[in-house]
């Protein structure tokens, strides 16, 4: 297993940072130095060696890119803090995503920035908008003000408006052809 494979959850990201630890730890026994005489080598501190080697703390790629030099270490801390600096972007950004998710989820529906082509009864598309309306203003209202919700609903109002509606069998038109509002922007 690579440090690729490990799931993004907080303590993915903890054992991987006792993991580098562990091997700086284990490169500065075997080169035969102590805490304190890394951290004189390195210009830092015994207890930030003490606190990356036990995964409690985690410094920059200086620190790194000296240890690496004064231990010889093959490019295997350097490595590791740059896997593991990957995946806790990763993970941030994915943190991020499922946060925007649960706060905008109910506006999924409404379909891709391109926007799907309807064809049908305005009722068909007004119901289901009405819905979304719903579930935006049930989900969110406690973290959304009046003034957000009027203006999504002005938003979807405006989508259902501007969607040429036709009877079924036509040809569909994708959204930006349709001259509607993200094809405005």
């Amino acid at each position: 297993m690579t440090w690729g494979d490990v799931l993004m959850d907080p303590q993915g990201l903890s054992d991987v940072k006792r993991a580098l630890g562990w091997r700086l730890g284990t490169w500065r026994r075997k080169r035969g130095l102590t805490q304190d005489d890394v951290a004189r080598l390195v210009h830092s501190t015994r207890s930030t060696v003490a606190n990356v080697e036990s995964g409690r703390q985690v410094v920059d790629r200086v620190f790194w890119a000296q240890c690496e030099s004064l231990l010889q270490a093959g490019g295997e801390l350097l490595t590791g803090y740059d896997e593991y600096r990957s995946l806790d972007a990763r993970y941030q950004e994915e943190k991020a995503e499922a946060a925007r998710h649960a706060r905008w989820g109910a506006l999924a529906s409404l379909g891709p920035a391109s926007g799907p082509a309807v064809v049908g009864h305005r009722e068909e598309v007004v119901e289901p908008v009405a819905e979304v309306q719903a579930r935006v203003r049930d989900q969110h209202a406690y973290v959304l003000d009046e003034s957000f919700l009027g203006a999504v609903e002005a938003f979807v109002a405006e989508v259902v408006d501007s969607y040429e509606l036709r009877g079924r069998g036509s040809s569909r038109r994708s959204w930006s052809e349709s001259g509607g509002v993200f094809s405005r922007c």
